[in-house]
């Protein structure tokens, strides 16, 4: 049964290699592709919840990511890329996520 569940993890894990931005892009390419995903996340979010601007611009920080799941039986896999924001500096830390599990729900 483990190795049944170790290989679903894997397939969950090829399926989404896919999902994420093409890997023939330049750093600088890649980065767009992010800034771009979080102008417009940020742009639905203020429209949907106008309060959120002001606390978005108080807070320590932000962060924005894309998110892909796979669930398959009792088998789920994840991943995604995005970007934290440190509102003092302006620092923006680039990175990936990738997610498990094994269970139900």
């Amino acid at each position: 049964m483990k190795k049944k569940q170790v290989a679903l993890v894997l397939l969950a894990g090829i399926l989404l290699a896919g999902c994420g931005p093409k890997k023939s892009l330049t750093l600088e390419e890649r980065r767009q592709v992010v800034a771009d995903m979080e102008t417009e996340t940020l742009a639905r979010l203020y429209e949907e919840s106008p309060g959120a601007k002001e606390k978005v611009a108080k807070g320590a920080g932000y962060g924005v990511f894309t998110n892909a799941n796979v669930n398959l039986l009792l088998v789920a896999a994840g991943g995604g890329y995005g970007v934290v924001v440190d509102n003092a500096t302006g620092q923006r830390t680039y990175m990936k996520m990738a997610e498990g599990g094994i269970g139900i729900g």
